[in-house]
This record gives C-alpha cells, sequence and structure tokens, in this order.
C-alpha cells in the first residue's frame, strides 16, 4: 500500500520534495516499520529532496540511480553499514 503510494507521488504527480516519517504514539508501542521499497523508488528525476525518519532500511535497492536527489536527510533510520555505504 505504501509502495504504491510512494510510486504515484513521484512519478506520476513528479513530487520534488518527499517527507516520510514514522510517527511515535506516546499511548502505545509502535512496531518497528521496515521500509522494503522497489528498485530504483526514489529515482525519477523530479525528485530533489527526500527525508525519512524512524524507519528500518534492509536494503539500497530503493536507492538506485537516485543521483537526481540533492538533499537527502536520514533521521533514526536504522541499517546496516553496506546500506548507508551504498545510498552515500
Amino acid at each position: 500500500m505504501v509502495e504504491a503510494w510512494i510510486r504515484s507521488l513521484i512519478h506520476v504527480k513528479h513530487i520534488k520534495h518527499l517527507t516520510l516519517k514514522n510517527f511515535i504514539c506516546p499511548f502505545r508501542p509502535n512496531p518497528t516499520i521496515t521500509l522494503d521499497l522497489p528498485p530504483e523508488s526514489f529515482s525519477h528525476p523530479c525528485l530533489d529532496s527526500l527525508t525519512l525518519s524512524r524507519y528500518n532500511i534492509e536494503t539500497s535497492h530503493a536507492f538506485d540511480n537516485c543521483w537526481n536527489i540533492k538533499k537527502l536527510e536520514l533521521t533514526g533510520i536504522s541499517a546496516g553499514v553496506g546500506v548507508f555505504n551504498v545510498i552515500s
């Protein structure tokens, strides 16, 4: 569901700035959410900036060919060193 929504925003509506935040509810425990997105999810030439907050990222393939992103902000992201090395 989230994957289709992100694809629609980036590839159909051609948004330039995307922010995805996993908000923490103070009244109940939040499960850890892992973003499992298809390859090149963030590679559209219109996407200039991407902000991700409080997610697990297990693979880097969503960031393949994302040279168009000028500003990348990752806050509270849990990922392996190999994932971060590919993204940066």
